[in-house]
């Protein structure tokens, strides 16, 4: 299945060299504008590819490999919990300093990347 895959992208990458930015324009485009049957074509065709990398990799890699570096951080960014919402949860719950600071070590809550 390599080498398939190999000459399918040499052909396309031959092809397509000055239209790559443009393909992924109309893959994006479709998702947002297009009918839902395009819609469907364009996620079955993204999520094949990220399935067949993760089922090598695991999931959280296969993000990683599959998009770009700056995309991949942005989104890591967005999962991870502000530090407003911390001391929210913290004041909220009216837990005494040592019990939040507790809570808050058992969920990894400000730490984790993810």
């Amino acid at each position: 299945m390599g080498l398939v895959a190999n000459e399918c992208l040499a052909v396309l990458q031959q092809e397509l060299t000055s239209c790559v930015p443009d393909l992924g324009k109309v893959f994006g485009y479709g998702l947002l504008h297009c009918t839902k049957d395009n819609q469907n074509f364009v996620r079955e065709v993204i999520s094949t590819a990220l399935e067949t990398v993760a089922k090598k990799q695991g999931i959280k890699k296969a993000f990683g490999t599959i998009l770009c570096e700056d995309i991949d951080t942005r989104y890591l960014e967005s999962l991870q919990v502000p530090h407003w919402l911390q001391l929210y949860m913290k004041l909220a719950t009216k837990l005494p300093n040592r019990l939040g600071q507790m809570l808050l070590n058992f969920l990894n809550i400000g730490r984790s990347r993810v």
